[in-house]
């Protein structure tokens, strides 16, 4: 038997309940947002960083710093689609799902065409042919002891 009590307990911890989950759908979608808008803004950042490697006067400046930024760059704009997509996808927030996957193929050409180093995604044409008197040398054998390896 439940008493008026119990009632209005039962009716207050519902309440409690439906009110924390409308707050975590309002997180999802900020986060969604937060995310889609952080994938939308990789081409300006990547040319942030294309544009810190030129120099006036010598050819541009391709230190190892730039190349982690870049490539810490790829990577994050990875995760951020992950996340916008997801968070997208589970708060209902089609809008920021639409743009996200609009803008995978810009900053993809971002990506190719603001490459640091410069020429990166580009096949030079190999070191050239091999000479005649080449001969490969594997690991754990005496092949390359008698070429003088």
């Amino acid at each position: 038997m439940t008493t008026p009590g119990d009632r209005v307990a039962a009716e207050y911890a519902r309440h409690q309940t439906e009110r924390r989950r409308g707050r975590g759908r309002r997180v999802e979608r900020r986060l969604a947002v937060t995310a889609g808008l952080l994938f939308c803004s990789m081409p300006v950042v990547l040319l942030g960083n294309f544009v810190s490697t030129l120099r006036l006067f010598d050819g541009p400046d391709e230190s190892p710093a730039a190349v982690h930024r870049y490539e810490g760059l790829l990577v994050l704009a990875g995760l951020l689609l992950v996340a916008a997509l997801v968070l997208a996808v589970r708060a209902g927030v089609r809008w920021v799902a639409f743009t996200t996957l609009t803008l995978v193929p810009v900053v993809l050409v971002a990506a190719v065409v603001l490459s640091v180093p410069q020429g990166r995604w580009h096949d030079d044409g190999g070191s050239g042919p091999l000479p005649d008197d080449y001969h490969p040398c594997y690991s754990g054998t005496d092949s390359c002891a008698q070429y003088g390896g």
